[in-house]
């Protein structure tokens, strides 16, 4: 099960903690965030070109996603923005999620019909002060609370489902939208390293990303380990894949230790048109 194929860095400037890579698929490009700072990058595939935007948010980046062919929803600690990729211009998104001084946004995720979610955590970690909420006419409402680092969230791809990280809880949750019910979906606590970011493919199998672990599995829908790819930085943060000509790609975030190991990184998984 386990893969150890290397990645490759993708070019650009070395990040303390590049956060939430994602695929934009009408640009072909990588956008990804700098955890600690107002920096949005970008890496286009076709013409193999780094950019970097700075923006003005309230607080450092935590997460970018595809919102449309054009737009990215960027989540800062303290906000929620629409990024315009052709015009670089900045928008406030909705009413701002319910913070206090020691919560923060660490994490977010918008769903196929235009849903969106954020975890919110404990700004010093050590309280479970966090949880998740949802965006519902304009009102942010909690589906689930008492976590210290709240991270990660990815819909199935029906959007039915909601997969939540507890990262010091060492454990997977699944959040039904049409129950409002949340179970354990899986106890990572016999892993290496503590689950950060999550991402769920088109045909169901979820991609766990492993702070202090240095890998990604696969899980399959029924929380059964299909896969692991194992990377050089020690601290994986998030992961997604995606199609782009004629093969499919794993892409993976990670932290480093001062030692230049943090990056985000690509590799080929398959060839051909296979999107699962």
């Amino acid at each position: 099960m386990q893969d150890t194929v290397e990645f490759r860095r993708l070019p650009g400037p070395v990040d303390e903690l590049p956060e939430s890579p994602c695929w934009q698929s009408a640009t072909s490009q990588v956008f990804w965030v700098d955890h600690c700072s107002k920096s949005l990058r970008s890496f286009g595939l076709s013409e193999s070109s780094c950019r970097v935007f700075d923006l003005e948010t309230d607080g450092n980046l935590r997460f970018v996603k595809p919102q449309s062919d054009s737009a990215l929803l960027v989540g800062s600690e303290r906000g929620i923005y629409q990024f315009d990729i052709g015009t670089a211009i900045l928008a406030e998104f909705g009413n701002p999620p319910p913070l206090s001084a020691d919560t923060c946004i660490n994490d977010g995720a918008i769903g196929p019909d235009g849903e969106v979610v954020v975890a919110i955590s404990d700004q010093n970690e050590e309280m479970p002060l966090g949880g998740f909420y949802k965006l519902s006419d304009g009102t942010w409402d909690c589906i689930h609370d008492r976590v210290i680092v709240a991270n990660g969230p990815a819909f199935s791809p029906c959007g039915r489902m909601l997969y939540l990280s507890d990262t010091f809880g060492r454990c997977i949750l699944r959040y039904e939208f049409e129950t409002g019910l949340t179970e354990r979906f899986c106890d990572l606590s016999d892993r290496e390293g503590y689950p950060d970011g999550l991402f769920a493919t088109p045909n169901g199998d979820l991609l766990v990303s492993y702070w202090g672990g240095g890998m990604v599995e696969v899980l399959s829908p029924g929380a059964v380990l299909l896969q692991r790819f194992e990377l050089a930085a020690k601290n994986a943060t998030c992961c997604c894949v995606f199609q782009y000509s004629d093969a499919r790609y794993l892409l993976v975030s990670a932290a480093g230790e001062k030692d230049g190991s943090a990056g985000v990184f690509l590799r080929t998984i398959d060839k051909g048109g296979n999107n699962g």
